[in-house]
This record gives C-alpha cells, sequence and structure tokens, in this order.
C-alpha cells in the first residue's frame, strides 16, 4: 500500500526551506513513503533579525494546511526526531512543526523498528545462519573483491568464527571457528576472545587484532594470516592491557574492541578502542603504531567520551567501527543509556582524534519495538562495509525473550554513500 507523508515547516528564509525540505523528503522516501506538498510561513521580523536574515528573504506563506490530520500517538516520536534532529543540524533556523499525514496499511517501519537518517533495516531477523541456537555477537566485516568476509563473536564456543557472503550479505557460509582461547597471556586462563577487527593488507596478508579476556580482565592482542582463516598469533600478547589507576581501569582492568586502519600515507596503524569496564565500555581511546604491536596512546585519551546530555548516550560509549570517507574520519559507535539499553550513533572528525561532529538524527540505529523483532531487546557493536554504492552495516541484535539465539547479527543499509551529517 502506498504511505503519504505531508509535512509542513516555519524556517527562516528559502536556503533553510529547501533545507529543510530535501533532508526530510530523504528519510522518508527511503522508507517507502511518498512526500507531499509542503507549505513555508514566516516568523517574525524580529525573529529574522535574530537569525542575521532580512524579513524580505523569508518564504511566503502557501498551503491552507486545513486538510492535514493530527498525527497517531505512534508517529510523535517521529515528529519530534525530526524537530530536534535538523534543528541541531542546522542552527540559521527552526523548524517548528511537522504535521505528519499518513495513508495505507503498510507497517511504519521508522517508528517501530528503528532506524533514522536513511537507514533501513534489511530485515526483522538475522542474517542467516548467523543466529538461532548459537548466540553471534559483534561482527567485523570487510569487502574483498565481490565477496564480503566476516569475523564474528560466537558467545557459544567463546571463540571467533569466520565466514562469508557473495550475494551482499543476505546468505552467509556456515561459520568455522578460526580463533579460539589458549591459556597464553599474562593474566592466564584465557576463557574468551571475540571482537575481532581485521585488516587485508596484501593479497596474503591479513592482520587480527582482537579482545581476550577472563573474569573481568580484557586485553587486546594481535595474529596474522596470509588466508584470513588459519591465524598465528603474536609470541609477545596481548599487545595491548589496561593502564592502572587510568580511565581504562575505572572499574576494571579492561580495554577491548579494537578498531584498526592502516594509514598509507603516514605508514602507520591507527587504532581506536573501549576501556573502563568489562560488562559494558565506559569511553573510546586512541593509540598508533608503526608495526601493529608495538602501541603508543594519545596523550588525550580518553578521545572519545559520553554527552550525557543525550539520553542515549548519558551512561557511556563503545566504538564499533572506523573508516575514512569525504575528508573525515567516520566512527559508527555504540552509545549506551544504561548498562542494558544501546543504540548505534555516528560521529566524524578531521584527524580522528578531537573536535568529534556528532550526527545530528543520532541514533541511527535503535532497537526494535515489535517483541518478535530479533532486535526487540537491544542493538550492538557495529561494522559498516561499502558494497557499491550503498553502505552496509551489521550489528547484533538481542532478544531476550527468545528461548535461544538471544543474539545474532542483523543487517541495515543506505543507499548510496553520503551519511548525511
Amino acid at each position: 500500500m502506498s504511505r503519504t507523508l505531508t509535512f509542513t515547516t516555519q524556517a527562516a528564509g528559502l536556503a533553510a526551506k529547501a533545507a529543510i525540505e530535501a533532508r526530510i523528503a530523504t528519510f522518508c522516501t527511503a522508507d517507502g513513503y511518498s512526500v507531499a506538498a509542503g507549505a513555508v510561513s514566516p516568523k517574525t521580523a524580529a525573529g529574522a533579525a535574530g537569525n542575521g536574515q532580512a524579513a524580505t528573504s523569508w518564504c511566503p506563506v502557501s498551503g491552507s494546511g486545513s486538510s492535514w490530520s493530527l498525527p497517531h500517538p505512534e508517529y510523535h516520536s517521529l515528529r519530534n526526531r525530526l524537530v530536534s534532529g535538523v534543528a541541531r543540524n542546522f542552527i540559521a533556523y527552526v523548524l517548528q512543526d511537522v504535521t505528519l499525514v499518513l495513508s495505507g496499511t503498510a507497517p511504519i517501519y521508522r517508528t517501530t523498528r528503528g532506524v533514522d537518517g536513511g537507514w533501513t533495516k534489511a530485515s526483522t531477523t538475522y542474517v542467516s545462519p548467523l543466529g538461532g541456537a548459537t548466540t553471534y555477537f559483534d561482527p567485523w566485516v570487510i569487502k574483498d573483491g565481490s565477496v564480503l568476509k566476516m569475523w564474528v563473536s560466537n558467545r557459544t564456543t567463546r571463540s571467533i568464527d569466520y565466514c562469508e557472503s557473495t550475494d551482499g550479505g543476505e546468505e552467509w557460509s556456515t561459520p568455522v571457528a578460526v580463533m579460539v582461547p589458549i591459556n597464553a597471556n599474562p593474566q592466564d586462563n584465557e576463557t574468551d576472545v571475540s571482537r575481532a577487527c581485521v585488516v587485508k593488507m596484501g593479497p596474503s596478508d591479513y592482520r587480527m587484532w582482537f579482545t581476550g579476556s577472563a573474569g573481568n580482565f580484557m586485553w587486546i592482542c594481535y595474529a596474522t594470516s596470509t588466508d584470513g582463516i588459519e591465524w598465528d598469533r603474536e609470541e609477545g600478547n596481548p599487545v595491548m592491557t589496561a593502564l592502572p589507576d587510568s580511565w581504562e581501569s575505572r572499574v576494571d582492568s579492561a580495554i577491548s574492541q579494537p578498531v584498526v586502519i592502516w594509514d598509507a600515507s603516514a605508514a602507520l596503524f591507527k587504532m581506536w578502542y573501549s576501556g573502563g569496564a568489562s560488562y559494558e565500555p565506559e569511553a573510546i581511546g586512541y593509540a598508533t603504531s608503526l608495526d601493529g604491536k608495538d602501541w603508543e596512546r594519545n596523550g588525550g585519551n580518553p578521545i572519545f567520551t559520553r554527552d550525557n546530555t543525550l539520553t542515549w548516550e548519558a551512561a557511556f560509549v563503545g566504538v564499533g567501527h572506523v573508516w575514512k570517507a569525504d575528508g573525515y574520519y567516520n566512527m559508527a559507535y555504540i552509545a549506551y543509556q544504561n548498562s542494558n539499553l544501546a543504540t548505534i550513533c555516528l560521529a566524524r572528525s578531521v584527524d580522528g582524534i578531537t573536535n568529534w561532529e556528532r550526527h545530528a538524527l543520532n541514533p541511527i540505529i535503535r532497537k526494535s519495538t515489535v517483541p518478535t523483532d530479533q532486535d526487540y531487546w537491544g542493538v550492538y557493536r557495529p561494522t559498516v562495509v561499502l558494497d557499491g554504492a550503498d553502505y552496509k552495516l551489521f550489528y547484533n541484535g538481542r532478544n531476550d525473550d527468545f528461548a535461544t539465539g538471544k543474539e545474532a547479527i542483523m543487517m541495515a543499509t543506505l543507499s548510496g554513500s553520503n551519511l548525511w551529517f
């Protein structure tokens, strides 16, 4: 069934009107809505002067609005998110009202299933076979030619598994364990390995950084491979442990979730990692290395912390994925409202260290409000890949109401490579 969204805005200036309407149209068409005509009415001349604009530059009143209905309560959160999100991104205008008129019986995907910023969840369930009786979490995906390759944490066997997809991420090969726990770290009795990051340096040169753990201790290890399947651990592991009496050990001696990129122009490995606690991390640090083994921390760590003015990240943050595009280091991160409620957000920085700009429409991925969906209880650790012209984001969705497979891997997509900051 067709769905139509009609909106009206109050804005300062023709340019602001165009920016508002273009952004709203992007959100809505991504979810299958058609966008009907909008109307813009001016504010006062005093308000225009306050925004540094001449009253004569304001848009004339158009449209009657007499046929527009009040939004259903279910749609009210979308209205509020459009208002707050757009207003944060365009300071020059104030978006005062968005009125939604929807027709048809198709589900309201955005408001019930938790997506924003143009992203669409590919399904309400997991990508096959990464769910069900085996619990999978915290994936890492790279694109290698026409193949998507995934290293994923297996909570059932406490290993890192490998699988691949040749159809764009809809179906995956049967995961096989490629990294298992061993008792060869200073903390000893390594019980789990998880949260891998893999960089392919050449045709037969794969590098992996991953988290090893025992109890409340967590550390970062390093391994190399010629095929991404058979791995040799670095003899000097772990390559990073939490610094005592620092933010990395505020609750537990725990650093985890390494995210590494190779900066060829600087001949340098760059790592973003999470630290501060073992149950869920508290903040994000940064380090660099010439060889991937010996790391030098940034003196300003942590370089990314919670913004407690934002409800969805009032508790803490953890890194998910960092990649360079359009002159920025873009970061998909996990924002925690509390220890058990997380969302997926975006931020960007010119140098990857300072002056992070959060996406105006955060969080871009939220848990579903539909009890039968895989991510009804929460969403965690994103990994992002540009597949052709589109972005694909893989994450683990949690639903504790399921008897088995409480965590599984899900996918969201963004048409085109514009992240809409």
